[in-house]
């Protein structure tokens, strides 16, 4: 499981740095401490401590002084990421140099904008998490119980949101080694792909993987067997695959496998290398009891904990007999995310190979779509708040036009 990601805010105002800690509160997997520093000090990691994964800083009247003494310290003696947030209606140049200087990753001016504050952390943790290569990335795979389920389709739509909306960089790692269909989902036409870089995994660096990998406009990479290619099961061995993995994950935030249900060595590898394992499946009783065959495989066989396991309802129906929380009973697993039916938006957009956030933005497949993505990021849904009466009047004017 991934360690904590520690986040250390500082400043001389006790109610920005609240304001700061309480927009990034929704997010999993941090630990968030506060540093009010007293009036004299400019050393914004003051007292000497554990040095945490970024540092917040919060510049006062003596800006200069604070950036100073973070430049003046050995790289050792730095946190590894640095956010700075400037001063109210200030973006003087002067201390954004003095900020990068200091090895700043952003400056961020004020008034703070939460949900952008939220994705500039985000992009930040993937950041260090592509640099470090200590194997504390996320992978995660998706597969369904039964052959049309749709987990490529919510596979593709995560990933490409993953770089489009929270700027992580990720790859698109289709498994369907003789059916994949991720390439033409994206139109990509790849001169390089999986077969070509298992062949090559013992040669391969962090320079010479981009021949291997379809770049989409988005910045999302995708690798998967060329469309031209049929790959048999003996094509691809292990320690292949298990070196492309270990290459894979020096490089990208994030990781995600549309995995083929087929129950072989590769299936096994690959389940033992992710994070999390997401099961999509229909409201139907072939889904459900294909899923509780999958699910009794790995807990039993593989030895998966109950915690990297998750479960996606696709196309849900309201007035469906077989309601979420009988699939959450039959299978045994939490529900994370409902993706309702909108064939024709999912349909056009892989026609014509564009992704569901481009094409349909405001579709509600898309919606579901980025609500999984933010639980994927660790983001929790925001609570519901009773409408003011103001927005009741509104509405009732507007139904009344």
């Amino acid at each position: 499981m991934p360690r904590t990601f520690r986040v250390l805010i500082t400043g001389h105002q006790v109610d920005l740095l609240q304001k700061i800690a309480e927009a990034l509160a929704p997010l999993r997997e941090l630990k968030l401490d506060i540093s009010l520093l007293p009036h004299h000090e400019t050393d914004p990691l003051g007292k000497p401590g554990p040095l945490p994964d970024l540092l917040v800083h919060c510049l006062s009247a003596q800006a200069e002084l604070e950036l100073g003494a973070l430049i003046v310290r050995p790289p050792a003696q730095r946190p590894a990421a640095l956010l700075v947030v400037g001063l109210p209606g200030n973006s003087d140049l002067h201390h954004i140099r003095l900020a990068m200087q200091a090895g700043a990753r952003d400056f961020i001016t004020q008034p703070l904008a939460a949900e952008e504050l939220r994705q500039d952390v985000h992009k930040i943790q993937g950041e260090l998490a592509s640099e470090s290569g200590s194997g504390d990335h996320a992978l995660t795979a998706f597969l369904s119980p039964k052959g049309g389920g749709g987990a490529s389709t919510v596979a593709m739509g995560i990933a490409h949101m993953l770089v489009a909306r929270y700027h992580v960089p990720s790859l698109l790692m289709d498994l369907d080694c003789q059916f994949g269909s991720q390439y033409l989902n994206l139109d990509l036409k790849p001169e390089k792909g999986l077969r070509e870089a298992l062949d090559a995994v013992d040669a391969i660096d962090e320079v010479a993987l981009k021949a291997y990998v379809a770049a989409h406009p988005s910045g999302l990479h995708v690798m998967g067997a060329l469309p031209s290619q049929i790959l048999l099961p003996g094509d691809v061995t292990e320690r292949q695959l298990y070196q492309l993995l270990e290459i894979l994950i020096r490089n990208y935030g994030q990781i995600v496998v549309d995995l083929p249900c087929v129950i072989d060595s590769t299936f096994s590898l690959i389940i033992e290398k992710m994070r999390r394992i997401v099961l999509v499946v229909q409201q139907d009783f072939q889904n459900i009891r294909n899923g509780q065959k999958l699910v009794r495989i790995l807990r039993e066989d593989l030895q998966v904990t109950p915690d990297r396991v998750a479960l996606v309802v696709n196309r849900f129906e309201a007035n469906n007999p077989i309601s979420l929380q009988d699939i959450e009973n039959a299978l045994q697993l939490r529900i994370v995310g409902i993706v309702p039916s909108d064939f024709r938006s999912v349909n056009d957009a892989a026609n014509l190979g564009i992704p569901l956030l481009e094409h349909a933005p405001k579709s509600p497949v898309t919606q579901a779509l980025l609500q999984l993505t933010g639980w994927m990021m660790g983001i929790k849904p925001a609570e519901e708040t009773p409408p003011t009466f103001s927005a009741k009047l509104r509405a009732w004017l507007a139904g009344k036009g």
